[in-house]
């Protein structure tokens, strides 16, 4: 067995500007669960555990969708609390990208997995800091925009120190 899910990774070009947020995060969050930079992500597509056997199937799947859609630019514009501002467990980058969502949509429908709004996980909360995250949600910064030409499959290795992830596969949107 296996456990997946589908994603964009940060490009690196990109990462200094999320860990900066994310700095400025940790001075209003001390306790929180930071994800390591290696491992931030755009999530589309939460898969889980599968059968090795059902790799080919899959990554043929996302090849296909993938192959309808062309490169595009997404916009991180804000901070985001999930699941609600009143109840706070994962702080988030906002992601927009009407394109990005159609694909997210259209990727949902053809593999199946747990699938939620495009974002950026910054950090986990362990337990209840409502004023702090009510800090750390007022955090301003400067939008990111970057393009986007390929989606992964990823393995994600849990372990005590947090998730490990190995890319599978490759699906590259067409270029313009």
């Amino acid at each position: 067995m296996v456990r997946l899910f589908i994603g964009v990774m940060i490009p690196e070009k990109i990462l200094p500007k999320i860990l900066d947020i994310q700095e400025k995060l940790g001075k209003f969050l001390p306790n929180a669960k930071f994800v390591e930079p290696e491992n931030l992500h755009i999530s589309l597509l939460f898969i889980g555990d599968v059968s090795e056997d059902q790799l080919p199937f899959i990554k043929e799947k996302l090849d296909s969708v993938c192959n309808n859609y062309s490169s595009l630019d997404v916009l991180v514009d804000r901070i985001s609390l999930i699941p609600n501002e009143n109840f706070t467990r994962v702080i988030a980058l906002n992601i927009v990208s009407g394109d990005l969502e159609l694909l997210r949509y259209d990727i949902s429908k053809t593999i199946h997995g747990s699938s939620y709004p495009s974002h950026i996980t910054l950090c986990r909360l362990k337990h209840d800091e409502s004023n702090d995250v009510k800090s750390a949600s007022n955090s301003r910064f400067d939008q990111i925009k970057f393009g986007i030409d390929r989606i992964f499959l990823m393995e994600s290795f849990l372990q005590k120190t947090g998730a490990v992830y190995k890319t599978l596969h490759a699906s590259f949107l067409k270029r313009l």
